[in-house]
């Protein structure tokens, strides 16, 4: 369906407006494309700050969306070795070497999370940045072949997400979870790296705090900050990743304070 001219409107005003408050120094001509192609992206009902967020991400995405998107991209290839690459080292470093029921390779889960974004790729609307769309599908596919495999060791009985999510705590009885809560705790910090300010630094407190269980007083030894401040980056990380359905979808909305309110005192 055509988009309204209410909503072409909202779309090239706010272009410009971002192109001058952002110093973006757009054409007239290359405001008129990003109309365009977002125009492809928006619902009729998208709010103004959702409008300006898929813009903003846009301006700073599209180039390599482009670039994956379009086969006859002179970037396409390298633009597709690099995101194996990086879905092969984002699982490497969630530890899927192996669980105690299954062989898991990590190049097998790279080359099935790659596939997965090629049959994907068309989809992405900008509602978040590409890296972290991209690490989502990665940990779905991931999730789907360790399921597979781990069903396949059982003698075909199938363990549900929902019963996976529901028996979170009997990692005796479904050592795999111990696999899938890797893939999501590498999924977040991967969040927080593409998401916020200093996200390198924000990711690895995060980690911290919810992966190694230490608390702002020892977190803030080891990054040589204070205590409140270490307690104010965790609440700002925290309202980050709630912000997505994915982890939303997997702890709950209450699942964030699991360890403890980082707010609250020791």
């Amino acid at each position: 369906m055509k988009p309204s001219e209410t909503l072409q409107a909202r779309c090239i005003a706010t272009v410009a407006d971002l192109n001058q408050r952002q110093g973006w120094d757009l054409s007239l001509e290359t405001q008129q494309e990003y109309k365009v192609d977002l125009l492809r992206c928006l619902p009729e009902d998208v709010d103004d700050d959702k409008l300006r967020s898929i813009v903003v991400i846009y301006h700073e995405d599209h180039e390599l969306v482009h670039a994956l998107q379009n086969c006859s991209h002179i970037d396409n290839n390298l633009a597709w070795i690099e995101w194996m690459n990086k879905a092969a080292a984002f699982l490497q470093h969630a530890g899927l070497f192996w669980s105690r029921d299954v062989a898991v390779d990590a190049d097998d889960l790279a080359q099935m999370a790659l596939a997965d974004l090629i049959g994907s790729i068309n989809s992405f609307r900008y509602e978040s940045h590409f890296s972290t769309w991209a690490y989502r599908v990665i940990v779905r596919s991931a999730q789907r072949h360790i399921r597979h495999l781990n069903a396949q060791k059982r003698n075909g009985i199938t363990v549900s997400y929902e019963q996976l999510s529901e028996t979170a705590n009997d990692v005796e009885s479904h050592p795999d979870i111990l696999v899938e809560n890797a893939l999501f705790v590498a999924f977040m910090v991967e969040v927080l790296k593409a998401e916020a300010n200093n996200g390198e630094r924000l990711a690895r407190i995060f980690q911290l705090w919810f992966d190694d269980k230490m608390s702002p007083e020892e977190i803030a030894k080891h990054m040589h900050l204070s205590a409140s401040r270490v307690r104010s980056l965790l609440k700002y990380a925290r309202s980050l990743l709630i912000r997505h359905a994915a982890i939303r979808d997997w702890y709950g909305d209450d699942r964030m304070l699991e360890y403890g309110d980082p707010g609250m005192e020791y």
